[in-house]
């Protein structure tokens, strides 16, 4: 790219094209050209000129997707379905490089690669607009100073998910992170160990909540997580006993605790009797079958009575679901409320006929099992099993 009015564009592998004066243009075809630009290339503008700075900050920004990868000496910044990559080093050397080919307010030296990346991410921010904002710790530990500088820094405090894989942190690191825990924000935690003894109140107060290993997570933990969107949890000391603790908090809890959950854990029991004592309905799919029971709330603020519970060897997933959502794809969900609700009356009906016969009752049970068999209800042996779903 030449310097000041002119702005030459090609792509590898291309052959070079003369360049043109872009200022020769019309003032909307100008801000056209740039906006046709890829990413890569509105960021070389602001080091042509001022004019072709100011030209950028004036043409309508492309939303994307953003990573920031940390690392000892080097932050990348990434942009997610563009080739475009920032790779911003403490290097002095490199600075001074910089310095002379365009000019020095872009690529000021500065004490820290965290004070460094945010000077590039200032005109990064001129460039386009962020949508989500992921940062990453991959591969490579990062100091506990720079990470919590980084966190510090106001420059980077609107991330939405930060990522880490295969990096085993520190209890110290990991409570800086969880110290800025929102109900906006996601947090991963994928091939990484995490300290036996670690404890942060802060622990599922994320939106979304991922740990591989979660061998440090007391089932007090899970009795307190409310309020987010799903959790993910790996490799657990849970037993059945466990589950069917936080199953039975999970049926009587008065507010909406999560849209779903998974849970690695010692399994010795098929899950229809970790739902022992609840009026539940099966149905068959591949390799298993789900389980739909419902919830039962005191209050009426909770509005995800609908439970489901999918089982696999060793692993759990509990979704919570709004019992008149419509699912076009799952016609399974559509009914199943309507056929809990009519199991829950014939249990109470049949309890009534033996405290006290009469024809009334016999009359109403009766209505409730043909409206089973309409909606293709099976009871077999005390279950309840739907064999087809309309």
């Amino acid at each position: 790219m030449n310097s000041r009015s002119n702005v030459e564009l090609h792509h590898e592998g291309e052959e070079t094209v003369k360049p043109f004066h872009l200022f020769k243009l019309p003032y909307l075809a100008n801000l056209l050209v740039i906006e046709s630009m890829d990413i890569d290339a509105r960021f070389h503008l602001p080091f042509a000129s001022k004019k072709t700075d100011r030209f950028l900050k004036k043409a309508r920004k492309p939303t994307v997707r953003a990573a920031i990868k940390l690392k000892n000496d080097e932050i990348l910044l990434e942009f997610i379905k563009d080739d475009a990559c920032l790779v911003i080093k403490n290097d002095k050397e490199s600075v001074e490089e910089y310095k002379a080919d365009y000019k020095p307010h872009y690529y000021p030296y500065c004490s820290t690669v965290v004070k460094l990346a945010a000077s590039h991410f200032k005109y990064a921010r001129d460039v386009c607009w962020f949508e989500e904002l992921e940062i990453k710790i991959c591969d490579e530990k990062v100091g506990t100073e720079q990470l919590g500088e980084f966190l510090d820094h106001p420059s980077f405090q609107h991330w939405t998910c930060m990522i880490i894989e295969r990096v085993d942190l520190e209890a110290e690191q990991l409570s800086l992170i969880l110290d800025r825990a929102n109900s906006n924000r996601s947090l991963m935690v994928m091939e990484s160990r995490v300290p036996l003894d670690f404890k942060h109140p802060n622990a599922f107060k994320f939106k979304e909540n991922g740990y591989d290993d979660a061998r440090w997570v007391s089932l007090d933990d899970l009795l307190n997580i409310k309020n987010v969107e799903n959790v993910s949890l790996g490799t657990t000391t849970f037993i059945d006993n466990d589950i069917k603790v936080f199953v039975n908090h999970l049926v009587k809890s008065d507010e909406d605790l999560f849209e779903w959950i998974m849970i690695s854990y010692k399994s010795l029991l098929p899950v229809d009797q970790l739902l022992e004592g609840l009026v539940m309905l099966e149905y068959p799919v591949p390799n298993g079958a789900l389980h739909f029971t419902l919830a039962k709330p005191n209050s009426s603020n909770r509005k995800r009575t609908l439970l489901e519970f999918n089982s696999i060897p060793d692993v759990i997933t509990i979704s919570t679901l709004l019992p008149t959502e419509d699912h076009p794809e799952n016609k399974k969900y559509n009914n199943a409320a309507k056929i809990l609700e009519l199991l829950e009356e014939k249990v109470r009906l049949k309890e009534k006929l033996v405290k006290n016969y009469s024809n009334k009752n016999r009359q109403e049970l009766a209505i409730v099992t043909n409206k089973l068999k309409e909606l293709n209800v099976i009871i077999e042996n005390g279950k309840a099993r739907v064999e087809q779903w309309d």
